[in-house]
């Protein structure tokens, strides 16, 4: 994972009018609520935004490489009750009904360190939880979304089958002046789909988000800029 993600989280959190928060997590707390869960991990929580509009009966718990965004996420939501794991060792197994997955592979460097996250979160499941696995859609780095845009759609030839080629994306608030830039790496949706099942997963549903805006600006009609998939754990 690159340093960014560990060191300057709070640089994303201040990228309010962001797509994340208006099509990606949205309809992550649909598929939440639509299976009525006692209990759900946010691993790799980032500043907890998903957590904004999560019912209150439902026990939330978060992870994150990262001290800071644990921090930006008990300060932002210090009105929750919140179960907070600072190593990942700490998370209990065969314990959470949802395990959410979001932005969060596309900041892993290898197929190896993927695989071994995939392995955690299969543990903590209770049989028959779900996991939610949020990704931008790897077929469509070439293309300018509302809030963000990646050096494939400037410059860098967009290779589909390059896996693991290391990426800038740039975030950008239509409300603001504020944005930031980082990489990820980019991952075939073949090699993420193979990856989950190979993890012992079963794939339920899979849903390609449209674009759309918080602000009169630039929106991409054609083409959907997140994915989500989701996996169940059975025996």
């Amino acid at each position: 994972m690159e340093s960014f993600w560990i060191n300057n989280p709070e640089k994303y959190s201040e990228i309010e009018c962001e797509s994340r928060k208006y099509i990606l997590h949205p309809k992550i707390r649909d598929i939440i609520h639509e299976n009525n869960p006692k209990r759900i991990l946010d691993y790799g929580c980032g500043d907890g935004s998903l957590i904004s509009g999560i019912k209150e009966k439902i026990n939330i718990s978060i992870y994150d490489i990262s001290t800071k965004s644990l921090s930006l996420a008990i300060k932002k939501y210090s009105n929750r009750q919140l179960n907070v794991f600072y190593k990942r060792s700490e998370i209990p197994e065969d314990s959470f009904d949802v395990v959410v997955f979001s932005l969060v592979l596309m900041t892993i460097s290898s197929k190896d360190k993927i695989a071994n996250e995939f392995l955690k979160i299969y543990q903590t499941l209770k049989e028959n939880g779900i996991v939610i696995f949020g990704i931008t859609h790897p077929c469509f780095r070439q293309f300018k979304f509302s809030s963000f845009h990646t050096s494939f759609s400037d410059s860098e030839k967009f290779n589909y089958i390059d896996e693991g080629k290391k990426f800038q994306v740039t975030l950008n608030d239509p409300l603001s002046t504020k944005s930031i830039s980082f990489y990820d790496y980019h991952w075939t949706l073949s090699t993420t789909l193979n990856l989950i099942i190979e993890s012992g997963f079963q794939i339920q549903k899979v849903f390609e988000l449209p674009d759309k805006s918080c602000a009169e600006s630039y929106v991409n009609k054609l083409i959907p800029p997140y994915l989500l998939i989701v996996g169940k754990k059975s025996k």
